[in-house]
């Protein structure tokens, strides 16, 4: 965590400062800590009545006792409580003296230290180092920001010091206290950081006037929460508008940089990459030392070299560290300005990744790192390896929609990269993101250059088909494409070790090469195709019954018998099973059942009719047992459930022509 106490400036909350929302949670925190310490005390160490009491330290002797002013439900909760204190200890100290005002002195008169093994002893005494660790936290927090709300409640800081005093001298503690001590420890840390949390929220200055704020921010991380809340009052921060704004700057760098524990961070980050860029823009007129450039240039460069500036997911597009892009680097390189501070002093090549910074000379202030340049290639690589999701980012950082222009900034951005890899990767990303005519006519032109260079270049081949048949084409284009995604597949077997082309020629080559076959009423060559596409695991989900319904019944009863006869690869069932399984619609239905008509040969597709049907009535049941004792039943699981049933009740209308026999599935409830 950044230490943040060095910037932060020590000064006394003025009375009028108030938590004007919560004191029932600071007063049950009180309510809670200090009974349970005092009667712990008590229990612990013993008291023997008319025991010679151990020496006290009258100046921390504090009365607590029910006061005789009603101000509010608080006072009454706190009167109340001590109350209950005070008798619980009559009672078992046997102190026959009601009507006597018992002070912590008095409680601590009565105790009788024992002795325990040293060993013990050193055991408890450092688990009561860290519970005091935790309440010196109160007293410099709450001290001023909790006393103006309710009287009481400045007397139980004061008591709780004396504990701690009386803790400390009185350290010989039994063993049974030690797990007592150290659930204790547990329960004041957690409770202590929700009380900073809701001090924080409604009042931060008061928290941060005291002299502990700055360590309290540090031990406790407290500034994640601090900008989710109030980021946008950065005044509130520290003493003056410096502090303010580095302290800020810090907390928004680290964010971005690092995972963040204690709480859920997604505000935090959310104003982090809103505001960055704001925060980034530096008033000359505060001078920061040299310490503090060089934390922000370590933040940055880390920054620099983190998925938060290259993946989509890291950020939203157009916030946080993208913005601080320069489209114009001579002026408003954010970035450059803070490592120039840096180099101006003691050089950039002590910071992680100094070969960035080998160009910045002290005498040569114009020469600059290649830091974006590093950025930039870290991007392109992930995109083009398709290990990074970079697009949306390196669309913004290029500034522009066009593909022409996007073309020239990547080739100019990477000129070692493989043209004919940047082209291919740029067709396949327009081709979901960009204007259609835009995108064909560019396509055209690069798959005809490509085609020019090298007659067998599969990705020129397969994308001027793709475009060329998109919404019908002429003729002749359907003759071209045809022509090249003919040439492409009959080549395959050469090529299948291309990752690339293998992930598209099962899924989409072949299909659409059947797709341009059936336009031409070659309807031979499409069977042909399809069969072909039963060779991988990889056309499941593809090779779907939809795609037959253009051939003649007797060609589908034909591809009916061979699917029967071929596994599904990687698969427990045949490929017939995979097509019935994939019917959808009445046309499907119809198209099977002229099939079978005309092959007179129901017995193969029943049987298989019947497999689909109980998998089906299984995955139902499945989900309905899901959703049966669910109070929300989501929209996607009830279209889920009739997706199934529409399946269901279509691939029974088979059965009806087969003359086999089947329980009619249940009736969907609604939810």
């Amino acid at each position: 965590m950044i230490r943040l106490d060095r910037t932060i400036k020590s000064q006394k909350a003025p009375c009028s400062q108030s938590i004007p929302n919560h004191p029932n949670a600071i007063a049950r925190l009180y309510c809670t800590i200090i009974p349970f310490l005092l009667l712990l005390i008590q229990v612990t160490f013993g008291n023997i009545s008319g025991s010679k009491p151990l020496p006290i330290d009258r100046d921390l002797d504090v009365l607590v006792k029910v006061s005789g002013q009603r101000i509010s439900s608080t006072d009454d909760d706190l009167d109340v409580t001590w109350a209950k204190v005070v008798k619980g200890f009559q009672d078992e100290s046997k102190a026959n003296n009601p009507n006597k005002a018992m002070t912590i002195g008095d409680v601590l008169a009565n105790i009788n230290a024992k002795k325990v093994d040293e060993k013990i002893k050193n055991r408890a005494k450092n688990i009561v180092s860290n519970i005091m660790d935790c309440f010196l936290v109160f007293e410099g927090v709450l001290a001023s920001a909790s006393s103006v709300v309710f009287p009481l409640s400045q007397q139980c800081v004061n008591a709780l010091n004396f504990v701690i005093v009386a803790v400390k001298t009185y350290q010989k503690i039994f063993e049974d206290l030690v797990i007592l001590l150290e659930r204790v420890s547990v329960f004041v840390r957690t409770l202590q950081l929700d009380l900073l949390e809701l001090v924080i929220q409604n009042n931060f200055k008061t928290v941060i006037g005291v002299a502990r704020g700055g360590e309290l921010f540090d031990r406790h991380g407290l500034g994640e929460y601090f900008v989710s809340q109030r980021g946008q009052h950065t005044e509130l921060i520290c003493a003056d508008e410096k502090e303010n704004r580095y302290s800020v700057l810090l907390i928004c760098l680290q964010v971005l940089c690092e995972d963040m524990v204690l709480r859920p961070v997604d505000k935090l980050r959310y104003y982090a990459r809103e505001n960055l860029y704001g925060h980034l823009r530096w008033d000359t007129k505060h001078k920061l030392e040299l310490e503090e450039n060089e934390a922000i240039g370590r933040f940055l460069v880390k920054l620099l070299c983190s998925d938060a500036v290259i993946y989509n997911r890291s950020q939203q597009v157009s916030k946080g560290i993208t913005r601080c892009f320069p489209s114009n680097p001579e002026k408003e390189d954010l970035i450059w300005k803070w490592f120039k501070r840096v180099g101006t002093s003691t050089g950039l090549t002590n910071l992680d990744h100094g070969d960035w910074f080998s160009k910045l000379l002290k005498k040569t202030s114009e020469c600059r790192p290649d830091h974006w340049n590093h950025v930039i290639g870290r991007m392109i690589d992930g995109w083009c390896t398709k290990e990074r999701d970079t697009w949306s980012v390196i669309r913004v950082i290029a500034g522009s929609r066009n593909t022409e222009a996007l073309h020239t900034w990547l080739q100019g951005k990477s000129p070692n990269l493989d043209s004919n890899l940047l082209i291919q990767g740029l067709v396949q990303q327009f081709e979901m993101f960009y204007d259609p005519e835009e995108y064909k006519s560019w396509v055209r032109q690069k798959c005809e250059s490509a085609f020019s260079a090298n007659s067998d270049t599969w990705w020129a081949l397969f994308y001027s088909a793709k475009v060329s048949t998109n919404d019908g084409g002429t003729a002749q284009n359907l003759e071209q494409a045809l022509r090249r995604l003919t040439r492409v597949t009959d080549s395959s077997i050469t090529i299948l070790g291309d990752v690339g082309f293998r992930k598209h020629f099962w899924t989409e080559m072949l299909p659409l090469l059947a797709r341009c076959q059936v336009l031409s009423n070659d309807t031979a060559g499409a069977l042909s195709s399809y069969k072909r596409m039963m060779d991988s695991a990889e056309s499941r989900g593809i090779l779907e019954m939809g795609l037959l319904c253009s051939l003649m019944p007797g060609q589908i009863f034909d591809f009916f018998m061979s699917a029967k006869a071929r596994m599904v690869p990687h698969a427990a069932h045949d490929w017939l099973y995979e097509l019935i399984a994939s019917i959808y619609c009445s046309e499907d239905v119809l198209s099977v059942t002229l099939a079978a008509h005309y092959g007179n040969d129901w017995s193969c597709i029943s049987v298989t009719i019947v497999a689909v049907l109980e998998q089906l009535q299984t995955e139902i049941d499945s989900i309905d047992d899901k959703t049966a004792n669910a109070t929300n039943v989501s929209r996607q699981d009830m279209d889920q459930v009739r997706w199934k049933r529409n399946i269901q009740q279509e691939v029974m209308l088979w059965l009806v022509f087969s003359g086999t026999k089947v329980t009619k599935p249940k009736i969907m409830k609604e939810p």
